[in-house]
């Protein structure tokens, strides 16, 4: 599934056939309105790739780098979220804002990073969610823009039960016991 069959479907859910339309390549009945709408659409595709990687888990990946000792975050492919590996090691917590400390070389750098979205470009999730989430999360967004309080709490409602729908994984989910204070 790639970014625009999300946003087409999001727009359909939340009732913006302009929006549906304007990407899709037809012509909308108000462009102006269909433009707007689908930018925001993209904006809520931004903001729920973000929230599924916080509360799943991100995407990973792994490539080979050249460092001098020292290895910038910005010359790495994606935008990282945390380093995970160097050269199959785990690497500890760097005080540098800038990248981390790395051996001398080439090596080899697994790192958790968030997603980027773009109108044209294929959905990037990490391994089990739901693309369906994603779909829900975008028409909620647009709903509780618009106003329509009810659909935006019955869309996130399918939003939770997609997101955590295709793996165990509660993380999120449970609330931690609380005792009671004196």
């Amino acid at each position: 599934m790639n970014n625009k069959d999300v946003l087409i479907a999001a727009a359909l859910l939340a009732g913006k056939e302009n929006a549906a339309a304007y990407l899709s390549g037809k012509q909308p009945l108000d462009a102006e309105t269909g433009k707007a709408d689908a930018e925001f659409l993209l904006f809520a595709l931004r903001l729920a790739l973000m929230e599924i990687s916080e509360r799943k888990c991100a995407p990973e990946r792994e490539e080979s780098v050249v460092s001098g000792g020292f290895i910038a975050y910005n010359s790495l492919t994606k935008r990282p979220i945390k380093i995970l590996t160097v050269n199959g090691e785990k690497v500890p917590p760097s005080a540098h804002v800038e990248g981390f400390l790395a051996p001398v070389g080439t090596v080899t750098v697994k790192y958790r990073y968030f997603p980027e979205a773009s109108e044209d470009g294929e959905l990037d999730l990490p391994q089990g969610v739901n693309p369906n989430a994603v779909v829900y999360y975008v028409a909620a967004e647009c709903a509780a823009r618009d106003r329509m309080q009810d659909r935006a709490a019955y869309l996130n409602e399918k939003y939770e039960r997609a997101l955590f729908s295709t793996s165990g994984n509660r993380k999120g989910v449970t609330m931690p016991e609380r005792g009671w204070r004196a």
